[in-house]
């Protein structure tokens, strides 16, 4: 496993913490609920974009071959 995987899975396993948190009730109020959407939502960003960078770097290093 690379150092790119690992941190997708460290982005994937925090992201899952929060969703059982929401799905189990223990959010105490609606801002709080708001900061763990946002948060869950900023980890699937963070995701999808080292997924594209590392994408397109891998591209660039195989058209330099």
């Amino acid at each position: 496993m690379d150092m790119f995987q690992e941190i997708r899975q460290a982005f994937l396993a925090q992201q899952e913490q929060l969703k059982v948190l929401l799905a189990t009730g223990q959010v105490e109020d609606y801002n709080q609920y708001k900061q763990l959407v946002g948060t869950i939502s900023g980890i699937e960003w963070a995701s999808s974009e080292l997924g594209r960078i590392v994408n397109n770097r891998m591209e660039r290093e195989e058209a330099n071959d």
